[in-house]
């Protein structure tokens, strides 16, 4: 059932390109991964393919064609965002990864050019920012509070103290509030705070990843039934959830832009080789455009994903991918390790040991904004500056 849903996929795709004309899948071969700070020209685009979607609330294959109508890929978001600040997590292997709006969340910071330490003595292991504030998971042994502190320095305030004995997740900010999952007495579950009271939006079974609109939270949901993965979306008023995608092989990382869903599907079989598929969701689309998607041969073991407007950056294995949707894409650094991405204005920030990077969306003009023999995480970029996790502190650099 596996295979023949994913055949019928590139039957589909195939039908749609060739009803509406030629169009273009991105393809990229990692082939030997270059030396660290080199760069991958991007490859010849391949062919249109499909995957296995797992099945929609309707028992149907999910992987329909892209906004546009024009096969099988990811529709163009545009430009713009859904007004939601930048969102999402950071380097930590239990922050997740998850998205809430547009990268440029306001200003808000100072204008050096060398880095400037916001906190003092944290153990941040994610962050996420909105147009005033940078939000922090801090960890202390096994237990991970939500704290803030604002963009131009001061305070810290405490925003949820969290669970003793356990760790928290997918933090992400939608500019009207901050969300994360954690452990809720035997549950599982988002939180949601305005700055003020913490409320919870929905138990779950064992989720991770996590992105939100401005109504709706989505993250996955482990299937008990078929060990596998359910996407879904929980009103951010508690009022519960619904299924968008359900038995599939998701991975972490969901990221919402400018009105779609985007999500990563890692296919456990090897029939259509090693590779995963970028996935969109419009909740406002017509039922045959709601669902599209663009497959990365050769990229799997994905940690973060950013997508804003038409580009889109992830992870995988450490290394940074780069391109555009319904496109080519390339791996521009082969970096050691690191989960996090962030995308402004043609220009992608990632961590690495000992280094933050920074390149153009071609992998060109690459360097290295802060370096030493430091702990990086998470990085999020506004319009002016550049904040991130080193050794455990936020800090905040010029861009």
């Amino acid at each position: 059932m596996f295979f023949i849903r994913r055949l019928l996929a590139v039957l589909a795709s195939c039908l749609a390109i060739a009803c509406s004309g030629s169009t273009t899948l991105g393809t990229a071969s990692t082939g030997t991964p270059p030396d660290a700070g080199a760069t991958s020209p991007l490859p010849d685009a391949g062919p249109a393919g499909g995957t296995d979607a797992g099945n929609g609330p309707s028992g149907e294959a999910d992987a329909g064609t892209g906004g546009d109508g024009s096969g099988g890929d990811v529709a163009d978001a545009g430009s713009g965002g859904s007004g939601s600040a930048d969102a999402g997590t950071a380097g930590g292997g239990d922050a997740g990864g998850g998205g809430g709006g547009t990268p440029d969340a306001g200003t808000g910071g100072g204008a050096s050019t060398a880095p400037e330490q916001l906190t003092s003595g944290a153990n941040a292991v994610a962050l996420a920012i909105d147009a005033n504030n940078v939000y922090f998971l801090d960890r202390t042994g096994t237990t991970d509070a939500v704290r803030s502190v604002p963009k131009s320095g001061g305070a810290t305030a405490t925003l949820s103290s969290g669970t003793p004995g356990h760790r928290a997740k997918s933090l992400i900010a939608t500019g009207d509030a901050v969300l994360w999952e954690a452990v809720d007495g035997s549950d599982w579950a988002i939180f949601e705070s305005d700055g003020g009271s913490v409320h919870r939006v929905a138990p779950l079974l064992g989720g991770s990843g996590l992105a939100a609109s401005a109504t709706t939270a989505f993250t996955r949901d482990f299937d008990v039934e078929t060990g596998r993965w359910d996407l879904l979306g929980c009103a951010r008023d508690g009022s519960g959830c619904k299924a968008i995608v359900t038995d599939s092989p998701l991975v972490e990382p969901v990221y919402f832009d400018s009105g779609k869903l985007y999500f990563l599907q890692q296919p456990t079989d090897t029939d259509f080789g090693i590779e995963s598929t970028l996935e969109s969701y419009d909740p406002s689309a017509d039922p045959f455009h709601t669902f599209g998607f663009m497959i990365l041969q050769n990229a799997q073991g994905i940690s973060g994903l950013r997508v804003n407007g038409s580009i889109f950056g992830l992870r995988s294995h450490g290394n940074v991918w780069t391109g555009r949707l319904g496109s080519t894409f390339a791996m521009i650094r082969a970096a050691p390790n690191g989960d996090d991405v962030d995308i402004s204005h043609g220009r992608v920030y990632w961590n690495q040991s000992s280094c933050l990077g920074s390149a153009n969306i071609d992998g060109t003009g690459l360097t290295c904004l802060d370096e030493g023999d430091h702990d990086y995480a998470g990085v999020r970029v506004d319009e002016t500056a550049v904040y991130f996790i080193r050794d455990g502190d936020i800090f905040r650099i010029a861009k």
